[in-house]
């Protein structure tokens, strides 16, 4: 807890993938299974289970001028392991 607010520690875990998956995920019309393999892997690479997760994108410059909306780093979903 930090200033009475819940933060979460971050992981070491970085990858890149393409911006198709990132708005599949952001707009929820990614399939079920993502989930569950996104989990998986997830408890492969030592992550306890019952953590919580959040996935956040972060975005050039470049991805600005695609679409202003993609500015900085954004929270695309979070699970539970």
């Amino acid at each position: 807890e930090k200033g009475g607010k819940r933060i979460m520690k971050p992981l070491k875990i970085n990858s890149k993938v393409p911006l198709k998956l990132v708005r599949a995920i952001a707009d929820k019309t990614i399939v079920m299974t993502f989930y569950d393999k996104l989990v998986q892997e997830l408890l492969e690479k030592g992550v306890a289970e019952g953590t919580k997760v959040q996935l956040r994108a972060k975005f050039s410059p470049n991805h600005e001028i695609l679409d202003p909306a993609l500015k900085g780093t954004k929270i695309i979903c979070e699970v539970e392991i």
